[in-house]
């Protein structure tokens, strides 16, 4: 008697109760194991085997224990009538089941909960025999694991034998070891310079001992929450020498494309995890990448001393540093935790979204980090741009988070050093003449530089006072986590209030220095995690900062309700106060201080008529899915005036919302990548994925995993089918943004092709109905994004072979240098119905055709043409808007008045 289980061979079966090909849907799958001569007969000896003895009522309640509750209890009640032995309700059971999931592309209820639970209750033991193709191997990631979702079902009570040989094992090996139990095989020798990253990843499983070296550190990469770790951090955790490290990462570089050779913005060697080593880890090591081996006792650590001993003694602890324990839920990591180096795409990402002074609203989702205590830090010392990344959970977690980053050793040891604070000196005969000001009374009074002391007023003095105080700030999480405190609610207040002072002082201090600050917020789940008071909390939170701070937000427009939307706000507008200035005044003291001891304690900034407006130090970046949704309430909470201080000079800050993505953003994005992978943007390049693309986070995604480092013309300008294979990596829902779903799945099919194909082939490649396919193709052709010829669709870009490599294939209108309003002629000419409204300037339509040119009336007519416009104006690199202002502070007088200069030597002292 065979048993139930789930197997996966090469060969056919003898004896299979039921073989089936039809594996593209669950639902497609399912009907075909009951069609004639299906598996009628081993059902209807199922439920007389379950309910045999049972009276009606009591083989239902059976049934529906069981699971078997489809169709709300119709498909149990049907079983129970077969079971009687009704003919004619068998056959009527037969095609029930044949229909369940209809029309889905996906199993539902109807599926789950009819024939998997009664073959698991059943004594009787089917044999099934699916047979996985390239077709299976060709559908989309969620049907191909919804198919093995609905055979594991199945194999509670089913004998289920997958064949499965060439791609679709290939695909098993790669995408679902997970789901199903794939051995290696027989394997072939290494496909000399694998061209896909399928190719890439066979040839590894085929070289490669799991056990050695290479497929360890590729495992580590994937562990790692940015998939990039420096040479020394390598050998620190896999106790592998620093020399044997360098040597392994250039064969998993040169030789199998699983990972590359990179450098950190300050220089340190790194290497980096491609899409191809993620395909690999996920094979080989599964869900868990990769167990970290045990590591070495404290005297064998490796340690770097440049960082001062951060990651080196007390477990990877400073010396000082007290646990980390800011996080206070109780499934929260415990005990110390560093600052990592971020990633280079994050860095890249995070610098271009926004230009300085701006707060910028990016639409791309966001992933949840494991522990939430972890910051995140890189630095670009030739852009003097320093990024630090902290996730949200609490206000206390994430300023602790935060100002423990930046006052790191990381910060100490490579930004602010003593030298650099002190101008060089070292002789302490100019004390901190590296700032832009330097005399301590003014530093404290103007920029509210706290712990400088009069005393300690030189580069190494106040560096340590500030170490100092990072310690502390961690010895009091420490505390909280045990309890060692009189009121819970009073210590968590003060712990607030200590980061607040550390980041903001931080921030303060780098701005003084010359270094733009780029803050990372990162929120994920937010709906899940946050209750109204903490939604409150983290909106009142999050605006004492203005330095260029990513907000990242994780299926926001799903999750977020309007009072989390309204807390989230204010809290982005609370750290804006907080961390601006107008000349070297602090906007939060001057407008906003509600008490009056401090506003008097302080000189009163004098503001210029003419020139009224201060600015954020550095720029926020809101990043989540939706996100955009939040500019008109971030402008109404910016304008409020109602905590401006009766007081407040007269200036304001000036804060543009930027809504979408800039061609400049892409730029900047793209020219970092570009540049660590050795080749040089151009033009046509960047109006192409700017056009393509949503967000910089999505160009750096799709650089990072499509692009190797040119190793042989350096600085070379990227090539047209390199931008086609960039694209090719990013998922369907991160092409075209604002097009329909079925036509960025075209899109994403014929991107990923290396040959034009049919509609066919496309749309089954797409997982697309063809009546989609034609629904929304002809706009795309209007665009020149896609054609059709005598070999079938393709994109308008060369395929990545050695017939079209370095070919000159893109839009027309890029080629030919044509305007936006060229294009949009061309495109009217097509769509109107009557051309006779193009020559009327009048006419709403042909207002566009007529300098300046005026689309509101063609997007009123046809709102579907705001993509289309996207698009062509990214492309044909038309001018972009300036981003909308909002302002922070008192409502100003329009007449400029002729006086002094503001700024430092244009104060008051309001004592006087």
């Amino acid at each position: 008697m065979t048993e139930p289980g789930l197997s996966v061979r090469r060969s056919r079966l003898i004896d299979a109760d039921v073989t089936t090909t039809s594996t593209s849907t669950a639902p497609r799958l399912h009907r075909s194991l009951f069609e004639p001569p299906g598996l009628g007969d081993q059902l209807l000896e199922s439920v007389r085997d379950v309910v045999q003895g049972f009276d009606p009522v009591d083989a239902r309640e059976t049934l529906l224990e069981a699971g078997v509750d489809a169709l709300d209890g119709t498909f149990a009640d049907l079983l129970v009538d077969v079971a009687d032995g009704d003919r004619r309700q068998f056959f009527r059971l037969l095609e029930t089941t044949r229909r369940l999931g209809h029309g889905q592309e996906l199993v539902d209820d109807r599926i789950a909960g009819a024939t998997p639970p009664l073959f698991a209750i059943a004594s009787t033991t089917p044999t099934i025999e699916v047979i996985l193709d390239g077709d299976w191997a060709s559908r989309p990631l969620e049907q191909r694991r919804d198919v093995l979702d609905l055979l594991a079902d199945l194999a509670r009570g089913c004998d289920v034998a997958i064949v499965a040989t060439g791609t679709a094992r290939r695909r098993l090996r790669a995408d679902h070891r997970d789901q199903v139990p794939v051995t290696n095989g027989s394997t072939t020798s290494r496909t000399p310079d694998p061209d896909t990253i399928a190719d890439r990843v066979d040839a590894a499983l085929a070289s490669l001992n799991t056990d050695a070296a290479p497929a360890r550190i590729v495992g580590l990469l994937a562990d790692s929450s940015t998939e990039t770790l420096s040479y020394a951090e390598i050998a620190r955790e896999t106790c592998i020498d620093v020399g044997h490290v360098r040597t392994v990462a250039e064969r998993l570089d040169a030789d199998y494309g699983l990972a590359e050779r990179v450098e950190r913005p300050d220089g340190t060697s790194c290497l980096s995890l491609l899409l191809a080593g993620r395909r690999f880890a996920e094979t080989v090591f599964g869900s868990d990448p990769v167990t970290t081996p045990p590591k070495p006792s404290h005297d064998s650590r490796v340690t770097t001393t440049q960082d001062g001993g951060e990651d080196g003694q007390n477990g990877g602890r400073p010396p000082g540093e007290a646990e980390n324990a800011a996080a206070e839920d109780s499934d929260a990591p415990r005990g110390w935790v560093g600052v990592e180096f971020a990633s280079r795409r994050r860095h890249e990402a995070a610098t271009a979204a926004a230009e300085p002074g701006e707060l910028a609203l990016v639409d791309a989702p966001q992933q949840r980090k494991d522990d939430v205590r972890e910051g995140e830090w890189s630095y670009d010392a030739d852009a003097g741009q320093l990024v630090v990344s902290a996730q949200y959970q609490n206000p206390l977690q994430y300023w602790t988070t935060v100002a423990r980053a930046l006052a790191s050793e990381k910060t100490w040891n490579r930004v602010l050093t003593a030298e650099r604070l002190d101008g060089g000196d070292t002789d302490n005969t100019a004390p901190l003449a590296g700032l832009e000001m330097n005399a301590p009374d003014l530093l404290r009074d103007l920029r509210c530089l706290g712990w400088l002391a009069d005393h300690d007023a030189h580069g190494e003095g106040y560096t340590e006072r500030l170490r100092g105080a990072r310690n502390a700030l961690l010895d009091m999480t420490r505390e909280l986590a045990r309890e060692d405190y009189d009121d819970r609610n009073e210590f968590r207040g003060e712990i607030v209030r200590n980061a607040h002072g550390l980041a903001g002082v931080m921030v303060h201090l780098l701005d003084l220095a010359g270094v733009d600050v780029v803050r990372e917020v990162r929120l994920s789940e937010f709906s899940r995690h946050f209750d109204s008071d903490a939604r409150r909390d983290l909106v009142q939170t999050l605006v004492k900062g203005d330095v260029v701070r990513e907000v990242r937000l994780s299926e926001f427009s799903r999750h977020f309700d309007s009072d989390a939307r309204r807390d989230l706000v204010q809290t982005l507008v609370k750290g804006a106060r907080i961390q601006s200035r107008y000349g070297q005044f602090t906007g939060e003291r001057q407008l906003f201080e509600d008490r009056e001891g401090k506003r008097e304690s302080v000189p009163t900034a004098r503001a210029d008529p003419n020139d009224p407006f201060g600015s954020l130090l550095g720029s926020i970046v809101v990043a989540g899915d939706g996100v955009t949704d939040l500019a008109d309430e971030l402008r109404v909470h910016l304008e409020d005036r109602a905590d401006v201080h009766p007081d407040a000079p007269e200036f304001a800050i000036r804060v543009p919302i930027r809504e979408s993505s800039t061609r400049s953003s892409v730029y900047r994005a793209a020219r970092g990548m570009l540049e660590a992978r050795n080749l040089s943007p151009t033009r046509e390049a960047v109006g192409l994925l700017a056009a393509f693309t949503a967000t910089p986070y999505d160009v750096v995604d799709a650089i990072h995993h499509g692009l190797k480092t040119e190793r042989k013309q350096i600085g070379r300008n990227v090539r047209l089918d390199e931008v086609r294979l960039a694209l090719s990596t990013l998922p369907a829902d991160r092409l075209l943004p604002g097009i329909a779903n079925s036509a960025s799945k075209g899109v994403a099919a014929l991107l990923a092709a290396d040959a034009p194909l049919s509609q066919a082939e496309l749309c089954r490649r797409a997982g697309i109905s063809t009546q989609s396919w034609r629904n929304h193709r002809d706009d795309l052709q209007l665009a020149d994004v896609v054609r059709l010829d005598e070999n079938g669709w393709r994109i308008a870009l060369p395929f990545a072979t050695d017939a079209e490599r370095g070919d000159r294939v893109l839009p027309w209108f890029v080629d030919d240098g044509s305007t936006t309003q060229d294009v949009m002629f061309d495109v009217l000419v097509e769509r109107v119905d009557d051309t006779a409204r193009l020559a009327d300037p009048d006419d709403p339509v042909g207002a566009a055709c007529y300098w300046p040119p005026d689309y509101s009336g063609v997007l009123e007519a046809d709102p579907s043409m705001g993509s289309l416009l996207r698009l062509i104006r990214a492309a044909t690199h038309a001018p972009e808007p300036e981003p909308t202002s909002s302002t922070m502070g008192p409502r100003l007088s329009t007449a400029p008045i002729d006086t002094e200069q503001s700024g430092l030597d244009t104060f008051e002292s309001s004592a006087d």
